[in-house]
């Protein structure tokens, strides 16, 4: 499983308000100096001070959507996004990735990211079929074509 935030809703929908000094949920900049696999991965971590916090981070995000003004409304939208995939699948996604050039090597620098990389070919999907059709289906999914239909 995968979660992808939508940062304009962080930046925006969670600006402070007084009394408060600091944001309710903020985004977080580590020194990216003290730690490589951070600095490779562009990361960032995220601070919820919400009441609804030890309930969870999807919690705030959908309390704060319901409260946006009516032009703000398409943040929220969704903001949390949740990539669950099959575990059959696993291998094929490892490969779409490494062609994209995330995979664990560029992700963990050093000897034990190649180490893993070199782990992660084995697992990747045997498939008869060309890198470059832009009809790539993967589970029946269309994930790479820009052609219109006819």
């Amino acid at each position: 499983m995968v979660w992808a935030l939508r940062l304009e809703m962080v930046t925006r929908a969670f600006a402070p308000q007084p009394p408060q000094r600091l944001p309710v949920v903020e985004l977080v900049s580590p020194a990216l100096s003290s730690n490589p696999n951070m600095a490779a991965q562009s990361g960032f971590l995220t601070v919820d001070r919400s009441r609804t916090a030890p309930h969870g981070f999807d919690v705030t995000i959908k309390n704060q959507a319901a409260k946006l003004k009516t032009d703000f409304q398409y943040l929220g939208k969704p903001t949390l996004y949740r990539f669950l995939l099959p575990h059959s699948e696993a291998g094929y996604l490892l490969e779409l990735l490494a062609r994209e050039h995330v995979h664990a090597a560029t992700l963990f620098p050093g000897f034990d990211g190649v180490a893993k990389h070199l782990t992660e070919r084995r697992y990747w999907a045997r498939r008869n079929m060309n890198p470059l059709d832009p009809d790539a289906h993967f589970s029946g999914v269309l994930i790479a074509s820009e052609k219109k239909p006819a």
